[in-house]
């Protein structure tokens, strides 16, 4: 699958690793709706996309957490460029160093960094299968941003490490749901060089930088790029580290109604025996 003429939703995608993706998609030909709480770098990434004269990307005000704002991102990408055909699930917070009484933020954790990934990508199935109808060839991508944290829990990051390890698995269960011409992937980055390392008073970034090392953001979207222009890529969770490249090893899926089957069969044999 190619970005060239396509539309692309990227919520989270006013600054950092959405940023990098907007960038490079309209580089390639891609269209691109952002959606983001951050209006004034939304809006001025927008505007700097677009200098050519030729409109390539719209920014939407969107909170991730509120349905009726994320449905709002499939909607105008219908009305600007007739419909969507991939998703990134980028969107995300990062949570205080030993933040262990702040509940309204963990709320919004788990609500921006696993609900928002859970519904858009429902929302993406109803929005692709629309298009179904007119084309039934089109192709579909979802891409969620994961982190290193879902393989390597920090101790230091516990829920983050969680809603991580979840986006993980969100990623392999949809993938086995079979919908129809859409392939889901996770981009899982160690840490990259953002304002998610920046947190309250501090900046970990130099510290970080000069011990593990640091992913550019523009990097991590050339990554991503790969999971959407390689068609063999389908419930594929690809850890990126400073040094190296990893995929996640995919769960085990059964069949409760095979089981099921599998013990009723067994128990008549040994009846007949």
């Amino acid at each position: 699958m190619r970005v060239e003429n396509t539309c692309s939703i990227v919520t989270g995608g006013s600054k950092g690793i959405g940023k990098s993706i907007v960038e490079l998609i309209v580089s390639k030909g891609g269209n691109v709706i952002i959606g983001d709480i951050l209006d004034k770098e939304g809006q001025e990434l927008a505007e700097s996309m677009n200098k050519s004269g030729k409109k390539r990307v719209v920014f939407v005000h969107c909170d991730v957490t509120k349905l009726e704002e994320l449905k709002n991102l499939f909607k105008v990408a219908d009305e600007e460029f007739g419909g969507a055909q991939i998703l990134f699930n980028n969107a995300g917070i990062d949570e205080p160093w030993y933040p262990y009484n702040d509940l309204e933020r963990s709320i919004r954790l788990f609500q921006i960094n696993l609900g928002a990934v859970y519904i858009g990508s429902l929302l993406a199935q109803e929005h692709f299968n629309n298009q179904l109808r007119s084309d039934p060839n089109k192709q579909f991508c979802i891409i969620n941003t994961g982190s290193t944290s879902a393989r390597d829990i920090v101790r230091e990051l516990p829920y983050y490490s969680f809603t991580k390890n979840s986006v993980m698995s969100i990623t392999h269960i949809i993938s086995e749901l079979n919908w129809k011409n859409t392939r889901v992937n996770c981009l899982a980055p160690t840490f990259t060089r953002t304002d998610v390392l920046k947190s309250g008073d501090t900046d970990d970034t130099e510290l970080i930088e000069s011990t593990l090392g640091l992913l550019e953001p523009e990097y991590v979207a050339e990554k991503m790029l790969e999971l959407i222009e390689d068609d063999t890529c389908n419930g594929v969770v690809k850890f990126v580290d400073v040094d190296r490249d990893e995929v996640a090893n995919k769960p085990n899926f059964i069949s409760f109604n095979e089981k099921i089957g599998e013990f009723l069969a067994n128990s008549n044999n040994g009846e007949k025996e």
